[in-house]
């Protein structure tokens, strides 16, 4: 599924970058359980001026048979977020 996301990414004319977060390492999200969320997907978008963007998007991309209670915490720390 990641392979896929990154392929649309790569496509996408208004990307200005993408990248790949690394798990526990990488960027994270700390909402009000211990644990950190380390999103898949850091990318922004440009208007024509690839120097001007102002929103960054973070992606978390989970297969239905990763659903878990977990999936419902990470959905309200992003809906949050937004």
């Amino acid at each position: 599924m990641e392979h896929e996301v990154a392929s649309f990414l790569d496509e996408q004319s208004q990307l200005y970058f993408w990248y790949r977060n690394i798990p526990h390492h990488g960027y994270y999200v700390q909402g009000w359980q211990k644990s950190k969320i380390y999103a898949d997907f850091i990318f922004t978008l440009h208007d024509g001026d690839k120097s001007d963007y102002r929103k960054v998007f973070v992606l978390e991309t989970k297969g239905l048979h990763l659903k878990n209670p977990n999936t419902d915490y990470k959905r309200s720390v992003f809906a949050l977020c937004q």
